[in-house]
């Protein structure tokens, strides 16, 4: 059996654009995901990435860029942001 991730249904998400280039964005999720696609899928947030308008599903995790931009706010605090924000709407205590 795949040990890989399987993505279900997605109830909300937020892009944030990140400062690598003006076609790359974190995918902040708050959706279903099976572990080992046995079908087993629990509540989660997550964060892809999002290449030229292409959503990338792999498992590999997203680095996150701690500089600041040009207003002064890094991309980490930005999907932090996003998180919370779900993590509020979803009452994710």
């Amino acid at each position: 059996m795949s040990e890989s991730v399987v993505y279900g249904k997605v109830y909300d998400e937020i892009k944030v654009q990140s400062m690598h280039s003006s076609t790359t964005k974190y995918v902040v999720r708050c959706g279903d995901v099976s572990w080992g696609r046995d079908g087993n899928y629990k509540p989660v947030i997550y964060v892809l990435m999002e290449y030229k308008e292409h959503l990338e599903t792999y498992t590999n995790p997203p680095h996150y860029m701690i500089e600041p931009d040009v207003t002064g706010i890094s991309d980490i605090t930005k999907v932090i942001n996003a998180i919370e924000k779900l993590k509020k709407k979803f009452n994710i205590k």
